[in-house]
């Protein structure tokens, strides 16, 4: 993933680490630092510092794909996930540590917070 300038197209940051392509990313503030979260077919969602560095939490869990990721809206400390395994899952990042998984009866292709964080769709 490359974070580039929006008027000159100019490479600002690049995020290496997913062994497979990224399919999702969410930004999101959390206590005034801007993060990056990525979904990956390698089975992975990372979650980056916006202005670079190595990722700064790996989720690990699902069985296949991630195919969509967000970020919570103010604190940025949880992250929804949505996987080709049949799961959205919810995680308190910063731990590593998954809180909820939610089976469904095919693949979750979406996933998104609430505005004010208290659900998930």
């Amino acid at each position: 993933v490359v974070l580039r300038d929006a008027l000159s197209g100019t490479p600002v940051v690049t995020y290496e680490g997913h062994s497979d392509s990224t399919v999702d990313l969410a930004v999101t503030s959390a206590k005034g630092k801007p993060l990056l979260a990525t979904a990956s077919r390698d089975g992975s969602a990372r979650v980056w510092a916006l202005m670079g560095g190595p990722a700064v939490a790996v989720l690990r869990g699902h069985e296949h794909w991630v195919t969509s990721v967000d970020l919570s809206r103010g604190d940025g400390l949880r992250a929804v996930t949505g996987s080709r395994d049949f799961t959205a899952r919810v995680w308190d990042w910063p731990e590593g540590r998954e809180l909820i998984a939610v089976r469904h009866d095919s693949w979750v292709l979406s996933v998104q917070f609430s505005p004010d964080n208290t659900k998930v769709l």
